[in-house]
């Protein structure tokens, strides 16, 4: 994708054309999973490299624990809990 790129057809800031991102294998549409449900779709290939260096395991893992925080026990974002919960079942499995 580059750089004018934006997924789910959100406008560019520079006024061009939204490109609609279209996962091409597993491993996209995992990322793609997971921006959605955290609400970042601009960063999916920050959860694309995510994905590609974690099994889905822990990925679904810190998603679904992500996304069960309860709303009052969210101090910064769910996005920073997801990775907060990556690093720690990565490091168990150690």
């Amino acid at each position: 994708m580059n750089q004018n790129s934006t997924a789910n057809n959100q406008t560019p800031q520079d006024g061009s054309k939204p490109v609609e991102f279209k996962p091409s294998n597993y491993t996209d549409k995992l990322a793609l999973e997971v921006a959605t449900a955290l609400g970042e779709p601009k960063k999916i290939p920050l959860y694309r490299m995510v994905c590609e260096n974690r099994s889905e395991e822990i990925v679904r893992r810190a998603l679904t624990g992500a996304l069960s925080t309860p709303k009052d026990k969210v101090k910064k974002t769910r996005s920073a809990i997801f990775f907060f919960l990556l690093n720690k079942y990565a490091n168990e499995q150690k």
